[in-house]
């Protein structure tokens, strides 16, 4: 009973201090990240390619793109419809107030995914 008690002790406070990456809800985010693909191909812009390092924790390098079979299941699309994506780079730079104003869940994802 201790070791229980302990063990959701530890997972509360301070496991939050040593991996604060590992505590991100994988199903928030990936909520998220499939409203922000609704809104970007509602409003005809390419889907953000956001690295997902944060949930893939050991493939760190990992983005959206390797998802796509996942984000097309999720989306419901048929097998026809496309998904096209814009570089993160540019998504965080030049194009940020042109997804902002179209996709709100953008800063959601940013949040989440701490990007």
């Amino acid at each position: 009973m201790t070791a229980l008690v302990a063990s959701k002790q530890f997972g509360a406070t301070e496991y939050k201090q040593l991996s604060p990456s590992a505590t991100i809800s994988h199903g928030k985010a990936w909520r998220a990240i499939v409203s922000l693909s609704q809104e970007c191909l509602a409003a005809n812009l390419p889907v953000p390619n956001v690295p997902m390092g944060a949930l893939t924790q050991e493939f760190y390098d990992w983005d959206l793109k390797l998802f796509e079979p996942l984000l097309r299941y999720s989306l419901h699309l048929a097998p026809e419809q496309k998904i096209e994506f814009e570089a993160w780079q540019k998504v965080r730079g030049t194009e940020l107030k042109k997804y902002e104003a179209v996709a709100p869940s953008l800063t959601r994802v940013i949040s989440l995914l701490k990007l």
